[in-house]
């Protein structure tokens, strides 16, 4: 780490919360400005994503107010913007309309559906249905390189023994 900066944040799902972020980060188009040009300026490597405290969900916003709240009276700085947690589990829920469109299969969901979340744009069904795309095609392209690892290395040791080295 360049700095001491954090970030804290909670989440049902670590490894999901943890590839948004990071996606988010890479693409150059993450919500919160300041941690994004922090990241553009150190480097994904300047980061890590760690599990600070598991906590059942009912606790989830107030244990994170609690270690923003511990973070600022010790005089620490952080990337969050936004200080005060807000449970979206307090108020009423939203309803939606899914706009969820399936470039491969030509198919646009319109599914309603109810939401605390108000940057969910999609529904339950199509939300696993786009992470499961998303596991698949990271797989393709661990393979893919994988492949062109192995690929590079053949050739290579062909050209060693073509070349007489």
């Amino acid at each position: 780490m360049v700095n001491e900066k954090v970030y804290i944040g909670s989440g049902k799902d670590f490894e999901t919360r943890k590839r948004a972020h990071s996606n988010d980060l890479e693409g150059g188009k993450h919500f919160n400005k300041h941690l994004q040009r922090a990241w553009n300026k150190y480097g994904r490597d300047n980061f890590e994503f760690n599990i600070v405290e598991e906590v059942e969900s009912s606790m989830q916003f107030d244990k994170e107010q609690e270690y923003i709240d511990g973070y600022l009276n010790s005089n620490k700085e952080l990337y969050n913007i936004q200080i005060d947690v807000h449970s979206p589990f307090k108020s009423e829920p939203e309803a939606k309309v899914c706009i969820y469109f399936c470039r491969e299969e030509g198919w646009y969901c319109s599914n309603e559906f109810e939401t605390f979340y108000t940057r969910q744009k999609y529904c339950p069904s199509c939300s696993q249905l786009r992470q499961i795309s998303w596991d698949a095609r990271e797989e393709a392209k661990r393979e893919e390189e994988e492949f062109y690892e192995l690929l590079n290395q053949e050739t290579q040791n062909w050209l060693s023994g073509f070349l007489g080295d």
